[in-house]
C-alpha cells in the first residue's frame, strides 16, 4: 500500500474537492466522518447521475462491483474517477482483490491508479477513465 501523503487527510487522498460531483455506495460512517463531504463542499448525489466525477463503492462480491461498475461508467465524466474500496481482512469474506478490481474495470475502459488503505478494514484502488476513452 502506498505511504505517501500519510498525514493528508482521506478526503485529499481521495481526490475529492469542493464542488465535486460525488457519489458514495455503502460508505460506513466512520469513513464518512473522516471525509466530512459537507464541511469541504462536495456535491454529494443521492444516487449516481450522468456527469457524476466521482464515487466511491464499498463492495464485499465481485459480482456486486462489476454490477456498479456497469452502471457508473456511462455516467462517469471523461476526467472523473471512481474508488472501488474492498476488506482489507479475510474474515470478512471477500471475493475481491486488487487483481480482481483491475480485472472488472479494464474490460470497461478503466485503469488502475492510485492504491491506499482507507483505514484499517479498507482498502481501495483508484479507477480512471482510459484516455482513449474519453
Amino acid at each position: 500500500m502506498t505511504t505517501a501523503g500519510v498525514n493528508m487527510p482521506l478526503a485529499s487522498k481521495l481526490g475529492l474537492t469542493r464542488g465535486m460531483r460525488s457519489w458514495f455506495c455503502h460508505m460506513p460512517d466512520h469513513v464518512r466522518d473522516a471525509i466530512a463531504p459537507e464541511d469541504m463542499g462536495v456535491e454529494e448525489q443521492s444516487s449516481p447521475s450522468d456527469g457524476m466525477q466521482a464515487a466511491i463503492l464499498f463492495v464485499t462480491e465481485r459480482a456486486q462491483l462489476e454490477r456498479k461498475l456497469h452502471a457508473l461508467r456511462p455516467l462517469l465524466q471523461p476526467k472523473g474517477f471512481i474508488w472501488a474500496v474492498w476488506p482489507r481482512r479475510g474474515d470478512i469474506g471477500t471475493d475481491i482483490t486488487e487483481d480482481a478490481v483491475r480485472g472488472a474495470a479494464l474490460p470497461m475502459g478503466l485503469i488502475d491508479g492510485n492504491l491506499i488503505d482507507i483505514d484499517d478494514n479498507w482498502s481501495g484502488l483508484k479507477l480512471l477513465v482510459r484516455h482513449a476513452e474519453s
